[in-house]
């Protein structure tokens, strides 16, 4: 199955945003640069901005990764 990571992205970015801890988070875009470069951006209200380095996650893996750095 190939999954689909700014799907993934997306809904992850409404289940956090529906947090106290996450209420500023306006999106996170996933990108896949290369075969060796994939990030996942959070974008907040206040105009910062995280890159996530998920090159060669699973969907789950993902998901671990965004929140292991919020």
């Amino acid at each position: 199955m190939n999954e689909d990571k700014q799907k993934i992205c997306k809904l992850l970015c409404a289940t956090l945003k529906a947090t106290k801890d996450q209420c500023k988070l306006k999106d996170i875009l996933y990108v896949k640069y290369t075969e060796y470069e994939e990030l996942a951006t959070l974008y907040y209200e206040n105009g910062h901005k995280k890159d996530i380095n998920v090159t060669g996650d699973s969907g789950i893996q993902t998901i671990r990764d965004i929140l292991g750095c919020l």
